[in-house]
């Protein structure tokens, strides 16, 4: 197979990575306020973090910061990894398949970090266990997909120093 029958570029099975690439910044953000928009509008984390309420547990008020900082910086990095794949930049697929790893791994120590918290509640409730489904499923299948497709190691070939060295040319 010469060069020139590579494929390169965003098509064939990358328009799905674009789509959900595009929108997990966003599909992310939503689903945090909606997850902790009523903690604070319902009076939960007063209820929750304070010494002496019938709720309270030591652990809630570290679980639930940890939780909203974890997710403010997963938005940030499907953000930034959007960011690399429209620049088509070399480390896009090691910035994905590290989000895949690390959304993975993270629902199990949400899981974990909650039966500390909540011991008498099953660990894997059924909603945990479609979130390590659909994780799992997603991690067999594009992993594998960005270390393996030629595609992906023909379009992202872009660094800053080869950006800047066209900049210079042109």
């Amino acid at each position: 197979m010469s060069d020139s029958s590579i494929k390169r570029g965003i098509g064939g099975w990358l328009i799905l990575v674009a789509i959900g690439v595009t929108i997990a910044p966003f599909k992310t953000a939503i689903e945090a306020v909606l997850a902790f928009k009523p903690i604070f509008a319902e009076g939960t984390w007063a209820s929750l973090t304070t010494a002496g309420s019938a709720l309270y547990h030591p652990g809630w008020k570290i679980l639930l910061s940890s939780e909203i900082i974890n997710n403010t910086i997963l938005v940030c990095a499907y953000g930034a990894l959007a960011v690399l794949f429209y620049k088509k930049h070399w480390l896009f697929p090691r910035l994905f398949i590290a989000l895949q790893v690390i959304s993975l791994l993270g629902t199990f120590v949400d899981a974990w970090a909650l039966s500390m918290i909540m011991p008498d509640e099953p660990i894997f409730d059924a909603e945990t266990f479609k979130a390590v489904s659909r994780s799992v499923l997603s991690c067999f299948i594009w992993i594998p997909y960005m270390l393996v497709s030629k595609r992906v190691k023909a379009t992202f070939v872009r660094s800053p120093e080869l950006v800047s060295l066209v900049h210079e040319n042109s």
